[in-house]
């Protein structure tokens, strides 16, 4: 009984990736374009303006944290 229904959920697959291929095409294989390199935007700190590399990192309980070396000049609102 179980192989029946295995074979109906296969021709199920087959029958819709028949339809949708001539729509949506082929999938993407994968992410094998080169990374963009890092802007420097990208590695300052939103909060205190200086580089992420400046800052220290504290895990607690698999959350990493990012201290500022310097005083906050915003405030971060957490909604």
């Amino acid at each position: 009984m179980e192989n029946r229904h295995g074979d109906r959920a296969g021709r199920a697959a087959e029958w819709l990736d028949a339809r949708l291929l001539p729509i949506l095409g082929p999938p993407p294989i994968g992410p094998y374009d080169p990374e963009s390199p890092r802007t420097a935007e990208a590695s300052v700190c939103p909060l205190c303006g200086r580089r992420i590399d400046e800052h220290g990192r504290e895990q607690d309980h698999g959350h990493t944290f990012l201290l500022c070396p310097a005083p906050s000049t915003q405030q971060l609102q957490v909604s």
